[in-house]
């Protein structure tokens, strides 16, 4: 876990690494779930888009027209890495203005 927290966050004191993987997370995440869930990545389209904002926390999508178990699984994983993110880019950028 502490490797984990280095690695995202450089143990609090790099707001920029922090920032950089929460805009990986809040875009790509994102994109990854909503394709594993919709086998046709031909098909991107603003409706695609529109989906994949439910796999983001206080934002409301389009909704799945067949909310299986999977599909709800991935969207509460991407909401809760992107929420714990987001709170240590919060706290890296607390600890880096503080001093």
């Amino acid at each position: 876990m502490l490797s984990i927290y280095k690695t995202i966050s450089g143990y609090g004191e790099a707001p920029l690494r922090a920032g950089f993987i929460l805009l990986i997370l809040a875009i790509g995440l994102p994109l990854l779930f909503l394709a594993s869930v919709n086998a046709d990545l031909l098909t991107w389209d603003e409706t695609m888009l529109k989906a994949g904002l439910e796999f983001i926390p206080l934002t409301k999508g389009k909704g799945s027209d067949d909310p299986g178990g999977l599909h709800i699984l991935l969207k509460t994983l991407s909401q809760l890495a992107i929420t714990l993110q987001a709170a240590l880019f919060g706290f890296a950028l607390r600890n880096r203005f503080r001093r």
